[in-house]
């Protein structure tokens, strides 16, 4: 349990700090949940990469691949070992390492997050999308404060309530087309259409898990 309990406290600081503070793009988030995925999910710091694989898994060409590699070693979430004929050996960092350890302000007024209604309470709605890094939950798509409505995992005419626990920050066109569909199924269809890859399907499984069981806290 403890060993659980640390994996949902590494998901939730990469999807609500890494991402959103070093402003991680599409490419490179899939790129960087792909190397956590071969690396520290498996008991490893480093992992031997094949682009091949990496353009199989993701979709990502060499071309962009390169590209992303860089971007996340100058942002601090990889450094390149070696490179070779064998592929390209890479170490990756925590958010911890990259960003230090979460620190709370002495002055924080305690606030009972559970009691919060985040649909219908307009000042806690971005706290979610900040929570899903300024992405749909369902499909990735980048989102702004401008651009972006709130959906229930379960759907309210399931009994789903306005807890954090049970909602999320969606792209209009996921919250019109999933409409009265679970999460899980929803997801699988996305899946089926292309609109998410294996790996981003599987991360997806991870997230909704941990926000149901309310690992993934909204920073209120």
């Amino acid at each position: 349990m403890h060993t659980e309990q640390m994996l949902l406290t590494t998901l939730a600081e990469i999807s609500d700090r890494l991402i959103p503070q070093l402003r991680l793009d599409t490419y490179e988030q899939a790129l960087y949940w792909y190397l956590f995925r071969h690396t520290h999910l498996l008991g490893a710091v480093e992992t031997t990469i094949s682009y091949a694989a990496i353009e199989k898994a993701i979709g990502v060409t060499k071309t962009a691949t390169t590209r992303r590699l860089r971007s996340l070693a100058e942002k601090g979430c990889i450094r390149v070992v070696d490179t070779g004929w064998g592929g390209t050996k890479v170490s990756v960092s925590l958010p911890e390492e990259m960003l230090g350890p979460v620190t709370a302000p002495h002055d924080a007024q305690p606030v009972d997050i559970e009691a919060i209604d985040f649909f219908g309470q307009a000042q806690y709605r971005e706290a979610i999308l900040r929570r899903e890094g300024n992405s749909c939950f369902f499909c990735l798509k980048k989102l702004s404060p401008e651009n972006y409505a709130l959906d229930h995992l379960v759907p309210q005419s399931d009994g789903g309530n306005d807890s954090y626990r049970n909602v999320v920050a969606a792209c209009h066109s996921c919250n019109s087309s999933k409409n009265a569909t679970s999460a899980e199924d929803f997801l699988r269809r996305l899946l089926r259409s292309g609109r998410l890859s294996d790996l981003e399907f599987e991360q997806r499984l991870l997230a909704l898990d941990a926000i149901k069981q309310g690992e993934l806290k909204p920073d209120v």
